[in-house]
């Protein structure tokens, strides 16, 4: 699950079941949409598919210690991760940035390099999941994927919480800390 991408320590975490929202009809307009970026144009023209249309779930992460607007995306699905970073390159390029491809532990991530330093950063290994974030939250987001760190799974008062809630199609929880 894009859970699993999401390190301990989370001050919000949301989850999306994508599956179940392209079927919903409030939803399914923003899934069947033209996929058009504002200055870059259709996405499947650039790239040549869709890279949303594999993605069965997403979860979003804000660290409890992060700054200056920390967070994270994960997207699970069926992910081929060449065709995924070619595509990102692909945009990258499009916009008139230098996209620069690097490992991460078992991922690959790219990036413009033009752009400013602790910028966005996508990464994707084959089979999932997609990470967007950047700096140090999505080396963590690597880690906890790779079962190097704790994940946000873990923690007590979010799994209790998602319990409480429980299964939708749309879920957030929040865990307020001293601070």
């Amino acid at each position: 699950s894009s859970l699993d991408a999401l390190p301990d320590g989370a001050l919000l975490v949301a989850t999306a079941d994508v599956t179940t929202l392209r079927k919903s009809n409030m939803f399914a307009p923003i899934f069947n949409e033209s996929g058009e970026i504002p200055g870059l144009g259709n996405v499947k023209n650039v790239c040549g598919f869709d890279p949303l249309e594999r993605v069965t779930d997403v979860a979003m992460g804000i660290p409890a210690a992060g700054s200056d607007g920390d967070f994270g995306l994960v997207a699970s699905g069926k992910i081929d991760a060449e065709s995924l970073l070619s595509c990102a390159g692909k945009v990258i390029e499009a916009r008139g940035g230098r996209p620069v491809v690097n490992p991460i532990g078992s991922f690959r991530s790219v990036r413009d390099a033009s752009a400013r330093a602790g910028g966005a950063e996508i990464a994707a290994r084959d089979g999932g999941p997609i990470l967007l974030g950047a700096g140090t939250y999505l080396r963590a987001m690597i880690d906890a994927a790779d079962a190097r760190i704790p994940r946000v799974t873990t923690d007590l008062l979010h799994e209790r919480l998602s319990q409480q809630i429980g299964a939708g199609a749309l879920r957030a929880t929040v865990v307020l800390t001293a601070e």
